[in-house]
């Protein structure tokens, strides 16, 4: 279906948009907590940084404890969200260590950094879930028409 490169192009493309929408939700959690307003490249890397530890850690918790083929996917999906508020503590501690803040402060903005994250994909979920029901709505085929009397059910079973 998809060649080698158009799955890099892929790749590339949804690392791009998710590193964008990290970079927003960083400078909309920096104003929230009033971390203070990093400059644009700072803020960059700051982010750059927090992805990189969040794939880190999912990475290792999926290395570390791999699920069995008959286990259930509630397992990995726990174990990846313990790994991802791991590597939020980790962000805290980097923010706190590059940002003029304490690390109280950086640890808030890493929660609020997680929870924004959170909210968004939620959003985004929704509205995906209502544009699929809208496409599935637009598909169903129209309903058979019902006679409304016995006389037009008559004329239809006639035979001439």
């Amino acid at each position: 279906m998809f060649d080698s490169s158009s799955l890099a192009a892929l790749f590339v493309l949804v690392a791009t948009v998710t590193l964008v929408l990290r970079f927003a939700i960083f400078r909309v959690s920096c104003t929230l907590t009033e971390a203070g307003e990093p400059g644009a490249i700072r803020s960059i890397l700051l982010v750059a940084v927090a992805a990189a530890l969040v794939v880190a850690c999912a990475s290792l918790a999926g290395y570390l404890f791999p699920a069995p083929s008959d286990e259930t996917l509630s397992r990995v999906i726990v174990i990846r969200g313990l790994a991802i508020v791991v590597a939020s503590g980790l962000a805290a501690v980097v923010y706190a260590f590059f940002l003029p803040t304490s690390l109280r402060r950086g640890a808030i903005l890493a929660g609020a950094e997680l929870l924004l994250g959170v909210l968004f994909a939620s959003l985004v979920g929704g509205v995906i879930l209502v544009a699929m029901a809208g496409m599935q709505l637009r598909r169903r085929p129209e309903p058979p028409q019902v006679p409304t009397t016995a006389s037009a059910f008559l004329q239809r079973t006639s035979i001439s």
